[in-house]
């Protein structure tokens, strides 16, 4: 789970109840301004519904309004990943292991400066991904060589 701008004590919360429900928290942004603006992503084995994802904005909107923790006008949007989910973060890419995915390189990679396959691992520690591909090869890529990735599913 990712948090930018995020209070701890909001957070605390968004874990407890997605955790409640079964949800992963794929994405938590808060944005300030005039009014803040909050997005949250979340996902579940099997995938994420519309209907859920109203029934965890309702009790979202229901807490802050009852905490008043962000102390005004907010805006608050819960959605799922989506089919093309971009990939940024290494939680992002610790939620993705398992999926499609396609990644574009700033150097060749195995000859190639594109490639798409299941991501087999995410390594937090040498920071790298391994991508296997349709043959069954495993291509793995230090994350800072990645220029841009998302998920790639099969329609």
């Amino acid at each position: 789970m990712s948090g930018r701008n995020v209070p701890e004590e909001f957070m605390q919360y968004v874990s407890g109840e997605a955790r409640r429900l079964g949800y992963i928290i794929v994405d938590v942004i808060v944005k300030s301004g005039r009014d803040t603006m909050i997005e949250i992503e979340i996902d579940k084995n099997g995938g994420i519904t519309l209907d859920e994802c109203a029934e965890f904005n309702r009790n979202l909107t229901n807490w802050i309004d009852s905490t008043g923790i962000f102390g005004g006008n907010y805006m608050i949007d819960v959605e799922s990943p989506g089919l093309d989910k971009v990939l940024v973060t290494d939680e992002h890419f610790i939620w993705a292991v398992g999926k499609d995915i396609w990644a574009s390189t700033y150097e060749p990679v195995d000859g190639k400066r594109e490639l798409t396959g299941r991501l087999a691992e995410y390594n937090k520690d040498t920071n790298c991904i391994t991508v296997e591909k349709k043959d069954g090869k495993r291509i793995e890529i230090e994350r800072k060589k990645i220029a841009r990735a998302r998920l790639a599913p099969a329609i």
